[in-house]
């Protein structure tokens, strides 16, 4: 048997009413590449969010959220 991971390069978690995310919700997702946290109510984000993606991500969408500031490594 072989043995296979799966690669997720986009996830949706649109329209989830989210407040908050935790430091480590993406860590599996090293290969992800689209990310859409879009209409939550998410009012910050945690310095070293996407750390893992570093290399792999290419878009995030924070449309219509309540944020006020965003961590300075986060682009």
């Amino acid at each position: 048997l072989v043995d296979r991971k799966a690669v997720i390069v986009y996830l949706s978690l649109a329209d989830n009413e989210l407040t908050s995310l935790d430091r480590q919700a993406f860590i599996r997702f090293s290969a992800l590449e689209m990310l859409d946290l879009s209409n939550n109510k998410l009012q910050s984000l945690p310095t070293g969010l996407f750390e893992e993606q570093s290399k792999s991500l290419l878009a995030v969408s924070l449309r219509h959220n309540q944020l006020k500031t965003l961590p300075e490594d986060l682009i």
